[in-house]
């Protein structure tokens, strides 16, 4: 009994001490502690703390306007806004400006020895009333004062302080004077979109948008209702830009009602609380510098606004329709379902990433589920005309051939017991480059592009891992290719040179362009996983590309023998097919899944990989350079280590060098093609011929160049080497320099 009594005791003891502390903070909340009074020492009100002003009130020469705070019904704070006898909606920022106005504002000096009539303080200019809890503060501006420019005689009365006389500076005398003048609200629209029912629009375009539910955000889960559109789905994209545009509906200025006059459109908007006043802006005509609007209800006003953002409020329904899959943002989605005859998919969000539930219990990172959802998300299509909704057969819902449920964050503006929002469609079977889908929520069908909707249907391996290898160079032994009716066979030694092996030709391998190729394969990531197995829009029953690659099998201590012939070695290959968005559909070896590799795998496999600097001269072997353009023709000669022009008499003639060093750096692009030249490429009628004479008697070498054309988006010209059965693209930069000099 004396043990409990004396934990009781304790418990006692902390409880009178804190009531004792929440005593003397109510008590002294009142007051002005030493350290508070010390801080605002240089200011005009000796305390001042934002959430206990409960009245504003500011009298001048430009009228009389009231602040008061009140309480909303969720609990937050809010301001009214009374100018002279009117209410008005008060600009919450403005008014939360006004006030660190006041709390900051300072003093230049004090004044003593002079009485208040001298001053105008019997006749101030302005009076600012301060009630603050159980502070009250009276703040009046007389006179000017002699200096500094633009000063006036100031007085405070109320608070612990005596009534004392000040000079205040120019700049918080203006602010007095003008900047109660805009704390009024110049948003025409005074709901925000969460707050509202409907918005109804009449004039030209006549339209209804009405709430239809719970949705993730205000603008989710909305109905567009006109006779151009009847009742369907609004786009919360469309919503977005539009309720956006509403908000931008500013008074530029507010001017004088001129009274009856052209009204080109009504927008009435209906809150969701129905003690509120609806509101209703009239839209007229021009006013300087913009477009007229009168607001007739809650409170009457008429101001000038922007015309391009009046015009974006008063706009077609049909541009609400929504033709998008999915209804909600991406961001709100938290659980999606994907099902058919053979196979479930369940994703769930997890912290920052996924968590695959079905068809294995597994985490998925963030970048493969977010992936997967943003195609879902930009699935759209073409709304199915009603005479074809009615042939279930015909679009592939009798059955379905899969279903999607996907579970959205309920309403945020709806309370805490708000349901989640969630959507389900029917996915019909592929025809013709397209599949049907019907979003359940409103009956809609819309046709959406094979590719698109993809994401629609249950697919694991979407929510595999994207890099499909990772292999060390050093284990890479050979590389085949058969791709755009170019076929290739590279090996690659222990000393990292590669040797061609196929095709036929007197051109070696590049020294480069192979290991750039499998820098890309060894690594190689897939843009994005398809499907579980190819169809016909993958192009991958006739592959345009095959790619073989050739890699050692370390053994068990993790070693290779790159010079041993019976090295355990393996080949992995990929086939490119159709081109699509990011790349090309691809798949590996005999997997069935297809995926989109990316783009550069595909346009550095087109291209042969043979020697680039073919067309490189050793400066050293070199004697003379004929270049003939036409008619022009200009010769050159190698004196030692420069480049000279035979009999040149002028000092400044850079030609000579112009041309050395750009023969020098002759670079190829690449090999356009191998064999006898296209007539395509301009052999026939050459643009200019290239003639190196070379020292001890060696034959002679000759360039041709032909036609010029674009490739991979540079500007070249065809060149072909006397004795080569090759033709070379050299980007015009190189070879123009040559070109221009005779």
């Amino acid at each position: 009994m004396i043990g409990r009594w004396k934990r009781y005791r304790v418990t006692g003891a902390l409880v009178v001490a804190a009531a004792l502390l929440a005593g003397v903070a109510y008590w002294d909340r009142d007051r002005i502690s030493t350290e508070e009074a010390s801080s605002r020492k240089l200011q005009l009100f000796e305390a001042w703390r934002p959430d206990e002003v409960d009245t504003l009130l500011v009298e001048g020469a430009n009228g009389r306007v009231e602040v008061r705070r009140h309480i909303e019904a969720n609990g937050d704070h809010g301001f009214s806004l009374k100018d002279g006898d009117r209410k008005l909606t008060a600009d919450e920022q403005e008014v939360e400006d006004f006030m660190l106005t006041l709390e900051y504002a300072s003093f230049e000096r004090r004044v003593e020895g002079l009485d208040r009539k001298t001053l105008g303080l019997d006749s101030p200019i302005i009076v600012v009333t301060v009630a603050m809890a159980k502070f009250h503060y009276v703040l009046r501006i007389g006179g000017e004062a002699p200096s500094p420019e633009g000063a006036h005689y100031a007085e405070v009365e109320g608070g612990a302080r005596p009534k004392t006389l000040y000079v205040v500076k120019a700049a918080l005398v203006k602010a007095l004077l003008e900047e109660p003048r805009s704390l009024r609200s110049k948003q025409l629209s005074p709901y925000v979109s969460s707050a509202v029912a409907s918005y109804e629009l009449g004039g030209p375009f006549e339209w209804t948008l009405r709430r239809a539910g719970s949705g993730g955000r205000a603008t989710v889960d909305l109905a567009i209702e006109s006779s151009a559109t009847g009742k369907q789905r609004a786009s919360f994209r469309t919503v977005d830009a539009w309720t956006t545009s509403l908000a931008r509906l500013e008074a530029l200025r507010f001017i004088e009602d001129p009274g009856a006059g052209s009204v080109t459109a009504t927008l009435t908007i209906v809150p969701l609380d129905p003690t509120k006043p609806k509101a209703v802006l009239e839209f007229g005509g021009a006013c300087e510098g913009g477009t007229l609007v009168r607001r007739r209800e809650p409170d009457a006003l008429t101001a000038c606004v922007d015309a391009h953002v009046a015009e974006n409020v008063r706009v077609d329904p049909k541009r609400f329709i929504d033709s998008y899959v999915l209804g909600l943002p991406e961001t709100d989605v938290t659980e999606l379902k994907w099902s058919d005859d053979s196979t479930t998919v369940e994703l769930a969000r997890r912290a920052d990433g996924w968590h695959l539930r079905k068809p294995e219990d597994t985490q998925i990172t963030a970048e493969i589920g977010n992936a997967l959802l943003e195609r879902l998300a930009h699935a759209e299509g073409i709304r199915v005309t009603q005479d074809d909704v009615n042939d279930a057969k015909k679009l592939g819902f009798d059955p379905p051939r899969a279903k999607l449920r996907v579970v959205g964050l309920p309403d945020r503006a709806a309370g805490p017991d708000a349901p989640d929002h969630i959507e389900e469609f029917d996915v019909g079977s592929l025809a013709d480059g397209v599949v049907h889908v019907r979003r359940k929520g409103d009956g809609t069908i819309l046709r959406v592009p094979a590719e698109a909707a993809s994401s629609l249907v249950p697919a694991p391996s979407a929510l595999r891992p994207t890099q499909l290898l990772s292999v060390p160079l050093k284990h890479v032994r050979a590389l085949e290719l058969d791709c755009a009716a170019k076929r290739q066979a590279l090996v690659r030694d222990s000393k990292s040179v590669w040797t061609r092996r196929e095709p036929k030709t007197e051109l070696r391998a590049d020294l480069a362009a192979p290991t750039e190729l499998v820098e890309v394969l060894r690594e190689l990531t897939a843009v994005r996983w398809d499907s579980e197995k190819a169809e016909a829009r993958h192009g991958l029953e006739k592959p345009w590309c095959s790619i073989r690659l050739v890699v050692a099998e370390p053994d068990s201590s993790g070693s290779t023998a790159p010079d041993d012939p019976n090295e355990k070695r393996k080949t992995i290959d990929f086939y490119l097919g159709a081109e699509t968005d990011g790349g090309y559909f691809a798949r590996r070896d005999k997997e069935t899944a297809v995926f989109v590799a990316p783009r550069p795998l595909a346009v550095m496999s087109r291209e042969w990989l043979l020697d680039r600097g073919a067309l490189l001269i050793e400066p050293s072997e070199v004697d003379a350079v004929a270049v003939v353009v036409g008619e022009r023709k200009l010769e050159i000669i190698r004196r030692g280590d420069a480049w000279a022009l035979p009999g040149a008499t002028h000092p400044n003639d850079t030609r000579a060098v112009t041309v050395g060093k750009s023969l020098e750096a002759l670079l190829a692009e690449g090999v356009a093609t191998l064999g006898s030249a296209a007539a395509s490429e301009g052999f026939d009628v050459p643009r200019g011929r290239i003639t190196i004479t070379r020292r001890d008697g060696r034959t002679p070498l000759e360039l041709i160049v032909g036609a010029t054309s674009v490739w991979h988006d540079i500007k070249v010209s065809y060149v072909r080497k006397k004795g080569l059965d090759a033709t070379f693209v050299v980007a015009l930069a190189r070879l123009g320099p040559i070109l221009d000099a005779p």
